[in-house]
């Protein structure tokens, strides 16, 4: 059965129909046709030819020339907007010249080098503006057109699997945080009361306490032997008081031992302090992180932390 040409009235795309073929769906854009619209659109809309035109337009100026402004704020001025809306006019007075079609792929993606495109915006233009220009361009240059974007999209998914792996090593870092950090906690706590302890404890107080104990039993023992003479009775309280300052100096050193291990205990808490304080720092730093890639994965790599990370920026 033969085949007719129409071209879409919403999308411009250029659509084969069979012959009889009352109505149908847009492959493109998904508008429905009536056929002999459709037909009749492709031979008006196919009397344009770019290359050639001076149609003069609204405001006296020729398509050609149109078409170059949009290329001179495109290629020269870097103004994507301003190009953009200019692409789009021409597509509505000459939509079956590919080039506007495609000038409008360019600007959407900054000349396949503006990596802050959105997924969204991305599937965006490929389903409006790369479809149609794929459809309608010479084949010679359909190959090149379509490695200019395939490399685009490629160079974004480089930049997407490094930023990838940077967040994967940053939830590495936040696991282990979020994992160490009510340990350490606990640590300080107990380490703290062990300080608090032994600081209120007996420091001096055995040395004290020996002392005044010894010089009672040598009082005592003075006292027996003025008034009894020297028997066992008054030596055992020389005896005792000897006894006593022995067992002072000996368990005041075991004290001073045990306030040697509080000044280590003191380093260690130090230290902990720290440890405890940077990932009390670091955490919610690397949470916002964590969701700012997210984002970006999503919406497109804006950041220049991030375009550093993917190396389009150095």
């Amino acid at each position: 059965m033969p085949l007719l040409m129409g071209k879409c009235g919403n999308c411009g795309g250029t659509i084969q129909m069979n012959e009889g073929m009352k109505s149908g769906v847009c492959p493109f854009c998904g508008t429905p046709y009536v056929a002999e619209d459709v037909v009749n659109n492709y031979y008006t809309t196919n009397t344009y030819n770019i290359g050639s035109a001076e149609i003069k337009l609204e405001d006296g100026s020729s398509i050609r020339e149109r078409y170059e402004t949009a290329e001179f704020y495109l290629t020269k001025l870097k103004q994507y907007d301003r190009a953009e809306k200019v692409f789009l006019e021409l597509t509505d007075v000459a939509p079956n010249d590919y080039r506007c079609w495609w000038g409008l792929v360019r600007t959407g993606t900054g000349c396949f080098s503006d990596y802050s495109v959105g997924e969204n915006r991305l599937r965006e233009i490929e389903r409006k503006w790369l479809n149609i220009s794929m459809t309608i361009a010479p084949p010679e240059l359909k190959q090149s057109m379509r490695e200019q974007w395939d490399g685009y999209i490629e160079q974004r998914r480089q930049c997407r699997d490094k930023l990838i792996k940077h967040k994967e090593k940053l939830l590495v870092e936040h696991g282990k945080i979020e994992k160490e950090l009510p340990q350490l906690r606990d640590k300080f706590k107990t380490l703290n009361k062990e300080i608090a302890y032994v600081k209120g404890g007996t420091k001096y107080i055995y040395l004290i306490t020996s002392f005044i104990l010894a010089a009672f039993c040598f009082i005592n023992g003075i006292f027996n032997s003025v008034s009894a003479g020297l028997t066992v009775w008054s030596i055992i309280p020389f005896i005792l008081g000897v006894v006593c300052l022995v067992g002072g100096f000996l368990l005041n050193s075991k004290d001073k031992s045990k306030r040697n291990a509080v000044i280590h205990k003191e380093s260690q808490r130090d230290e902990l302090y720290s440890t405890v304080t940077q990932y009390q720092e670091q955490e919610p730093l690397l949470r916002e992180e964590i969701m700012q890639i997210d984002l970006e994965l999503a919406e497109g790599i804006k950041t220049e932390k991030f375009l550093k990370i993917c190396g389009i920026i150095e």
